[in-house]
């Protein structure tokens, strides 16, 4: 029920903010389309995504957006330089 009340929520505010991704309380429902992150997510699962980057660490699993595509991926390595910080992802199944 809970799942079905934040897809009739990210639906409507799809409607209303087309070049957005959608959210409840913080949170964005999305399913996995590919099988990248297999055995721990499998295609057709449903995750949850919070916004934010403080704390990361390598090995959480991370969903960013590349052009118009949301990738969710773990992350592998850290590197700061220049005030940025930038992450190393590579999805479970592709080892």
């Amino acid at each position: 029920i809970v799942v079905a009340g934040f897809y009739i929520i990210s639906a409507y505010q799809a409607r209303q903010n087309p070049g957005e991704v959608p959210s409840t309380f913080g949170f964005t429902p999305l399913t996995v389309l590919s099988g990248s992150m297999s055995p721990a997510i499998e295609t057709g699962d449903i995750i949850l995504i919070k916004n934010g980057s403080i704390g990361l660490k390598s090995g959480d699993i991370v969903t960013y957006k590349t052009g118009s595509a949301l990738i969710t991926h773990r992350i592998k390595e850290i590197t700061k330089g220049n005030d940025k910080t930038a992450y190393i992802t590579q999805g479970d199944s592709n080892i």
